[in-house]
């Protein structure tokens, strides 16, 4: 919810259903298992709608041809152009066993990423599921604590969750690792404080942490070296001392031996 602020982006809850027959309710939950592979063919489908979606505005505001034929079949005209508005599923979901199970999903998009007609996805995911009945809406609800506070009182608390999880989009990669690496350092409560401070400021890492990187979150002190004074009270670099006091050397260096040959 923060980073959706941060981030410029609108939050929408999806929800999907599965058919099942009344008269047998002991087979109701027989095609669970493979609703999160509906679920992924139905993700990919979102994706390349939507990208498809913006392409062809795109192509129309600045009146060019989207498509091309190529033997009696239409293509994409400018492949390039159209991979610049790739498009990824920022996604939470919650599986409950409800009816013949059901998905109650929470997802982020941009507000220049058109919306998702209601027609189409309930044909694809019949077509996928078998099941027509879905529902998408937006979220009104600008706030984080109270957005978690009505998906655990409406969904953990009432319905029996059968499992949850989250797209490799929705915060970063290996954010789990950070997160505890910062309670290591910090502590539970400070580390808290910190991670609200980085999502609202959106300054999330964006590849999973290492032994190489995990110690980027911790900020060392640096000591410079003072740098030396000249004799009217300039400052100067460096390397001008460096080679100031090299002359100096190998002149006296010269005095000593031709003081020491006379």
């Amino acid at each position: 919810m923060t980073l959706a602020v941060s981030r410029k982006e609108r939050l929408c809850f999806l929800t999907l259903t599965t058919k099942c027959d009344k008269n047998q309710p002991e087979n109701r939950l027989k095609r669970i298992k493979n609703q999160n592979y509906a679920f992924t063919k139905l993700k990919q489908k979102i994706e390349r709608f939507l990208q498809k979606a913006m392409y062809i505005r795109h192509c129309k505001k600045h009146k060019l041809s989207p498509f091309e034929l190529h033997s009696d079949k239409k293509a994409i005209k400018y492949s390039q152009l159209y991979g610049l508005f790739k498009f990824k599923f920022k996604y939470f979901k919650l599986k409950t066993s409800e009816g013949g199970g059901v998905m109650h999903i929470v997802f982020r998009k941009g507000y220049n990423v058109p919306k998702i007609p209601f027609q189409w996805l309930s044909l694809q995911w019949n077509k996928i599921w078998f099941s027509p009945r879905v529902n998408i809406s937006e979220i009104k609800i600008r706030n984080a604590d109270r957005l978690s506070m009505y998906l655990v009182g409406q969904y953990f608390a009432k319905q029996p969750v059968i499992r949850m999880s989250y797209g490799h989009q929705w915060v970063n990669q290996g954010f789990k690792k950070s997160f505890n690496h910062l309670i290591e350092v910090y502590g539970f409560k400070r580390a808290i404080e910190i991670w609200q401070k980085r999502m609202s400021n959106n300054d999330l890492p964006t590849v999973a942490l290492t032994r190489q990187t995990r110690f980027r979150w911790r900020k060392l002190k640096t000591i410079s070296k003072p740098k030396p004074l000249q004799r009217d009270n300039t400052w100067q670099s460096t390397f001008e001392a460096d080679v100031i006091n090299g002359a100096t050397l190998l002149f006296l260096r010269y005095r000593v031996s031709a003081v020491s040959i006379e």
